[in-house]
């Protein structure tokens, strides 16, 4: 059973909630000796706010990695061929569209997740559901390969994380500073260049994430390309 899903807008730069399906749910703002303004993220099924504020200067995204080992599996046309299951911390190459964009790339893609506690969540106002879950932290460190600067915008969107019995995880985006798990894409990512992505999400207490898939669709060739990790 998914958890339901909490949209909650991030006041930070470049922080996009991304549409998913699930419960409504609203989450008030809360002060930690400074004023931090509430803003709201809209999907078509969902809408939260929230806000924090935390002292001290944001630290790097709790789980980030390097990119890692590659799949090991024998890539056509540069990529990592759709269907492909890795290991948390290995790294594909995957192509990403942004909208109705064409597919730019290649980009090394690596993914790691940290299991976190709820309590990291205590300067957030929380709704009852989402108090009795346990966060997940999801990393994405993004570099661009190819020769030309691609659009990133919406990057995590393309993420779909979801627990054993196979039913999806539900992100949360955070309004104000997180320093345990921060980083959002740039509009556009140049050549050489990478990015680090951390995304909040929250499963039902005892449950875990099994997989996290990313999939892109190209929207010259129409063709869809899923890579997995898995623990």
């Amino acid at each position: 059973m998914s958890f339901g899903e909490k949209i909650i807008s991030s006041g930070g730069p470049g922080g996009r909630p991304r549409p998913r399906s699930g419960l409504v749910a609203v989450v008030t703002c809360v002060l930690t000796g400074a004023l931090a303004a509430c803003a709201s993220g809209s999907s078509s099924s969902s809408q939260a706010t929230t806000s924090a504020a935390t002292s001290g200067a944001a630290s790097a995204a709790a789980g980030a990695a390097s990119p890692g080992s590659s799949s090991g599996a024998a890539e056509t046309g540069g990529l990592t061929p759709d269907g492909t299951k890795l290991k948390f911390g290995q790294t594909a190459m995957v192509g990403y569209s942004y909208g109705t964009g064409a597919t730019t790339g290649p980009y090394q893609l690596t993914v790691t997740v940290k299991k976190g506690s709820i309590s990291d969540l205590s300067n957030f106002q929380l709704d009852a559901q989402t108090k009795l879950g346990v966060p997940f932290y999801v990393t994405e460190v993004v570099k661009n390969v190819g020769k030309s600067a691609g659009d990133v915008q919406g990057w995590g969107g393309a993420l779909t994380v979801n627990d054993p019995a196979g039913d999806e995880v539900d992100s949360i985006t955070l309004l104000g500073d997180f320093p345990t798990c921060q980083g959002n894409p740039p509009d556009s990512l140049a050549p050489g260049k990478q990015f680090t992505e951390c995304d909040v999400y929250v499963a039902p207490s005892g449950d875990s994430v099994a997989s996290v898939a990313y999939q892109n669709y190209d929207n010259t060739t129409t063709d869809t390309t899923t890579v997995t990790w898995t623990p």
